[in-house]
């Protein structure tokens, strides 16, 4: 099943950052920048580029410091068994939580 995008206002926006692989580049401002982290090709934007996040044992250590000496703090909404998957994707998808949903393995 493929997802319409919303309709969005043409030359709004100062930034968009694509995860779904939909072209909104219309809605982008001029000279605005254009992000994708999605495997589909970039729209035809000037400076579009991509954006793919890399494992790093050191960056990983650095957020475990982060969170393990309080300068970080992740908001968990809800804590879910990874049995229980579908539950926790229903309740992210309703909307209105604040904070994360959590799979725990």
């Amino acid at each position: 099943m493929q997802v319409q995008p919303p309709v969005l206002a043409e030359g709004t926006y100062d930034a968009v950052l694509d995860t779904a692989g939909v072209d909104v580049s219309p809605a982008l401002a001029e000279g605005g920048l254009y992000v994708s982290i999605a495997d589909e090709p970039l729209p035809a934007v000037p400076g579009a580029t991509k954006s793919y996040v890399q494992e790093s044992k050191k960056d990983l250590a650095e957020l475990v410091d982060l969170v393990d000496t309080g300068r970080l703090r992740v908001r968990v909404a809800e804590h879910h068994p990874v049995t229980a998957v579908r539950t926790a994707h229903e309740r992210f998808e309703a909307g209105g939580l604040s904070g994360k949903v959590v799979l725990l393995f």
